[in-house]
């Protein structure tokens, strides 16, 4: 498991100065045994199909927990059991809790963006 993304402080101390991160969440895949006889466009469909479910949950668990105003924004579901997610630092922290989320590993931070 990757090592836990930490909020971290501006380095800007404007209020308006946000600190943007690009992570990549890991989602919950079906079992092998829900794959097992499938052929290769079945196979694609399921997980296409479940990247867009856990997708939308995604989306519903951020605006619950409030934090749609620190996420930028949110890649197109692909039939890899990955989702990229611009976001800030805390709501990366945040997106770790999210039911079906597996692993939430950093790729980049992006410039300081004022809101």
């Amino acid at each position: 498991m990757a090592q836990a993304i930490q909020p971290k402080p501006s380095d800007n101390h404007s209020d308006d100065a946000v600190d943007w991160v690009q992570v990549m969440l890991t989602i919950e895949r079906p079992s092998p045994a829900s794959l097992a006889g499938c052929t290769r466009h079945e196979k694609f469909d399921i997980l296409l199909k479940n990247a867009e479910r856990q997708r939308m949950q995604l989306l519903a668990w951020i605006q619950a927990h409030g934090l749609a105003d620190e996420v930028l924004h949110i890649g197109p579901p692909t039939s890899l059991n990955l989702l990229f997610v611009q976001c800030t630092s805390h709501a990366a922290a945040e997106l770790a809790h999210v039911p079906g989320i597996v692993d939430v590993v950093l790729e980049y931070e992006l410039p300081n963006k004022t809101l």
